[in-house]
């Protein structure tokens, strides 16, 4: 299996591909995303494939639960193509290669269903301030991070060049990109 890029030196600043949910706006040099409408079509990829043991995650600064008629869970995991050829659908779980996590379930690359995970019930926990990441470690395995906490594995035997997947519901307005941390 082809390796990932290596995490040894000097880590490039965490930032947004281009290629995004219309209902997302990009700021402060792509390192800051924020959802001008609706509850679909809020997709956010890293511009960089992910090195391998880093964790790249992004802070919640507006967690806003009150509207009720909002069912869906902040989803997120990886796409296994540049973002850049991606035509990106209404929501991550729709979203063909991906391996996502989004509250009680997950929908690995190359499967269009979704199945149960206690993974993403870390997600329920979030609230203004919060941070949330992925990883993937050595033995090419997605790990999901709340709050600088390992919540465990979302998916195994990753590809090479995997990019970081964040799909922004819409109770979060805006989102920061946290520097990468190396790990591990």
């Amino acid at each position: 299996m082809e390796e990932f890029p290596s995490s040894v030196g000097q880590q490039e600043p965490f930032t947004f591909d281009d290629n995004h949910g219309v209902n997302i706006v990009l700021s402060h040099n792509k390192q800051a995303a924020e959802r001008t409408r609706g509850l679909n079509h809020a997709i956010l990829m890293s511009r960089n494939p992910m090195k391998m043991n880093v964790l790249y995650e992004i802070r919640v600064d507006t967690w806003d639960k009150s509207n009720s008629r909002i069912i869906r869970n902040l989803g997120m995991g990886v796409v296994t193509q540049p973002p850049d050829t991606l035509i990106l659908p209404y929501w991550s779980g729709a979203l063909f290669p991906a391996t996502v996590v989004c509250g009680s379930s997950v929908k690995l690359s190359g499967s269009t269903e979704l199945k149960p995970s206690s993974v993403g019930s870390a997600l329920t926990s979030l609230r203004t301030g919060s941070s949330v990441g992925v990883a993937v470690d050595r033995n090419h395995c997605l790990q999901l991070y709340v709050d600088g906490q390992n919540k465990g594995v979302i998916a195994f035997d990753l590809p090479h060049n995997c990019y970081a997947l964040y799909d922004i519901p819409g109770y979060v307005k805006p989102v920061a990109a946290l520097p990468p941390k190396t790990l591990f």
